[in-house]
């Protein structure tokens, strides 16, 4: 029973990322939850549609937590992003997924510079 209500919860979480994705007006998508498996598409799905996917886990990375701490707007976020994954960040063809915020307090002001940017 558990792992068809697992299921169910993917299939409906992928569907509301998928129309996100195919939506017109692209910003920024907050998806909460009890935790994802291995198992969840939501790195899938973005990787398939754009062409430059960087996915982050404050979790997992402590030092990205602390990186972030400090930044002062888009421009400094994008900066510290792009050196800390090893990659460049192409406006409108890079999906930033930053997975565990609750454990980076000030990733959400960093994510309000990137929506009032517009460009990821």
């Amino acid at each position: 029973m558990e792992t068809n209500r697992k299921t169910i919860l993917q299939r409906t979480t992928a569907k509301k990322i998928q129309a996100f994705l195919e939506g017109e007006a692209r910003k920024a998508l907050l998806v909460t939850g009890q935790g994802r498996s291995q198992n969840d598409p939501d790195p899938q799905l973005g990787q398939e549609a754009f062409p430059n996917f960087v996915e982050l886990n404050f979790l997992e990375n402590t030092a990205a937590r602390q990186l972030f701490e400090t930044a002062t707007d888009s421009s400094d976020f994008l900066l510290r992003l792009s050196a800390l994954v090893g990659e460049k960040l192409v406006p409108g063809k890079t999906l930033i997924f930053l997975d565990e915020v609750q454990e980076c307090k000030e990733i959400v002001t960093a994510i309000k510079f990137l929506v009032e940017e517009g460009s990821y």
